[in-house]
């Protein structure tokens, strides 16, 4: 919960915004927003207006957190340039905002090109060894080596995972695109790994 003079603060900033003819949209974010603040905690505000009121607004401001003993941090931005936000910073300020002044900002999945995935968490510790090495083998793949008089010849067995366009994140964690589950779920129950998994959704890159 946050500490009490960020709510104060929050509804001066939406008084003085209702004021502002030039502040077309004003939306708090980050831990504010959340009700996860500090007491050092700054207000993450986002702002649309013009850049010749960028400088203005922005002392406007730094004086109005003052009285509460907050420190506002303004992020200024044309009304033209809202396109060419980063679509990361775009979706944390959309899924966490207090709009206090204009329309909400609301990035779609199609803007973010956003990809659903399957983020799975697996659970062997029930398995023997020799059950374990054979379901990694599957999903990991594997390289295997053999001599032949005095040469090496090493192969590499590409699992699973690799082919459908999945991630290894961690020691028992994968990113399995979501129309590819079907078929990892199936090597896991076949395999009798358990398994948590749900959606996530990830900007390609």
């Amino acid at each position: 919960m946050n500490p009490p003079k960020f709510a104060a603060c929050i509804e001066d900033v939406r008084t003085w915004a209702a004021g502002q003819s030039d502040v077309r949209t004003a939306i708090a974010y980050g831990s504010v927003a959340r009700g996860t603040a500090g007491e050092d905690s700054d207000l993450d505000l986002l702002l649309l207006a013009p850049k010749a009121r960028h400088d203005a607004l922005a002392k406007e401001l730094f004086l109005l957190g003052a009285r509460h003993d907050v420190t506002i941090s303004p992020y200024l931005v044309e009304r033209g340039s809202l396109g060419d936000l980063d679509p990361q910073f775009a979706e944390s300020v959309a899924r966490d905002a207090i709009t206090l002044k204009g329309p909400p900002l609301e990035p779609t999945v199609r803007q973010l090109d956003l990809r659903p995935y399957t983020l799975v968490t697996l659970y062997l510790d029930h398995l023997p060894q020799k059950a374990k090495v054979a379901l990694s083998r599957e999903l990991y793949g594997y390289r295997s080596a053999r001599r032949y008089k005095r040469a090496t010849y090493e192969s590499r067995h590409e699992g699973l995972l690799s082919r459908v366009g999945g991630k290894k994140l961690g020691r028992g964690t994968v990113l399995v695109p979501a129309k590819a589950w079907p078929d990892v779920d199936a090597l896991l129950r076949r395999r009798r790994g358990k398994r948590w998994a749900f959606t996530v959704w990830v900007q390609k890159s």
